[in-house]
C-alpha cells in the first residue's frame, strides 16, 4: 500500500506549514515513515517538535487551571472588584496608577530630553546603533535625568565586565558670581534690595572613565556652569529671573534643574550654594529624587507642557 502512495510536493509543503508527520499520515492513511521518505524525496523540513510545544509547561494551559482562573475572575467581577475597570484594566497610567514605579519609567523620561539621541561616550545616533539607557551610578532606583546616560549598545557593554570598571569618585569645582536680589514676605533688612558674592561648588559623583582617567573634564564642568548657571545671575537681580522667593534654598534648586535638564550634567550629586562665608543651602541626589517621587503628577505634567 505504501508503495503506491503519492503525494504531490505542492499538497506536502502546504500540510506541512502547520502539521505535524504523524497529523498528515493519519490524515492520509499513511505511515509516517512514507511521509518522512516524501519529504526527503522533495527535500521538505517537517516542522519541529518544538513548534507543537511552545509554553507547554505553563500551568494555564491545563483545563483545569483556565477553569480555575475564569472562575475567580468571574467572582471578583460579580463582587464589584473591577467596577473601576475598562475590559479588566483600571483606566489609570504612569503615576495615577497604583502600581507605578517611577524606576519603569526612566527610559522614556531620558528620551524626553535627548532629543536627538545619540551615544554619550563615541557620539553616533540612534540610526548607526541602538542606543540604551544607563543608570550612571548602577542604581536603578535612581531615575534622575542627571543619573540616565544614553550610550550605544556597544559602549553599553562597557560597563557590564568587570575588568572595564574603574572605581566611582566623587569629583567637584567651585565658582563665583556677585548678584543682587530681595527677599520676599520678610521683615529686615533683606527685603530691600542688596548684593552678595556668591560662591558655588557643584560636585558629580561617577566612575573613573578607563581611556581619560577623568570622570569629567574640569574644563568642560566649567564651561556648562559658566553657560547655564554665571552667565544667568552673575551681576544681574536674581528676582525676575526665578519665578520663587531667591532664597538661598531655593537659588540650589533652581541651580540643580538648569545644570540637570538643560545643561544634561550627568552625575550630580551635590550642589552647595554660599550666600555669605558663614551662611549656604546644600541639596543633593537623594534630596532631588525624594521631591520628584513626591511630586511625580505635578513634575511630569508640567515637564510635557513644556515640551
Amino acid at each position: 500500500m505504501d508503495r503506491k502512495y503519492h503525494i504531490t510536493k505542492e499538497k506536502l509543503e502546504e500540510y506541512l506549514q502547520s502539521k505535524s508527520i504523524d497529523q498528515i499520515a493519519e490524515l492520509e492513511d499513511i505511515s509516517k515513515w512514507t511521509i518522512m521518505d516524501r519529504c526527503k524525496e522533495y527535500d521538505l523540513k517537517p516542522l519541529g517538535a518544538s513548534y507543537f510545544n511552545k509554553g507547554c509547561n505553563n500551568p494555564a494551559k491545563r483545563a483545569e487551571v483556565r477553569d480555575k482562573i475564569s472562575k475567580t475572575v468571574k467572582g471578583l467581577w460579580d463582587i464589584g472588584v473591577y467596577a473601576d475597570r475598562i475590559n479588566g484594566m483600571a483606566y489609570k497610567f504612569d503615576w495615577e496608577h497604583p502600581n507605578f514605579k517611577p524606576a519603569n519609567h526612566y527610559r522614556d523620561y531620558a528620551l524626553m530630553y535627548h532629543d536627538p539621541l545619540t551615544c554619550y561616550y563615541c557620539g553616533c545616533t540612534a540610526d548607526e546603533r541602538k542606543i540604551d539607557i544607563h543608570h550612571l551610578d548602577e542604581d536603578r532606583s535612581n531615575w534622575l535625568l542627571s543619573n540616565l546616560l544614553p550610550v550605544c549598545n556597544v559602549c553599553h557593554t562597557f560597563f557590564h565586565y568587570k575588568r572595564y570598571k574603574g572605581p566611582f569618585v566623587t569629583v567637584g569645582k567651585t565658582f563665583k558670581f556677585d548678584a543682587a536680589h530681595h527677599l520676599m514676605n520678610y521683615e529686615g533688612a533683606c527685603e530691600r534690595t542688596h548684593g552678595h558674592t556668591y560662591k558655588l561648588e557643584v560636585k558629580l559623583y561617577g566612575p573613573i572613565n578607563r581611556d581619560t582617567g577623568m570622570v569629567i573634564d574640569y574644563r568642560n564642568l566649567k564651561d556648562i556652569v559658566n553657560k547655564y548657571i554665571i552667565d544667568t545671575f552673575d551681576h544681574t537681580d536674581i528676582n525676575p529671573t526665578m519665578d520663587c522667593n531667591p532664597t538661598a534654598e531655593n537659588m540650589v534648586y533652581f541651580i540643580w534643574e538648569k545644570l540637570e535638564k538643560e545643561g544634561l550634567v550627568k552625575g550630580l550629586a551635590e550642589i552647595t550654594l554660599w550666600e555669605t562665608e558663614t551662611s549656604s543651602a546644600t541639596i543633593n541626589k537623594y534630596d532631588m529624587l525624594d521631591y520628584y517621587i513626591r511630586n511625580r503628577e505635578m513634575i511630569v505634567s508640567s515637564e510635557e507642557v513644556a515640551k
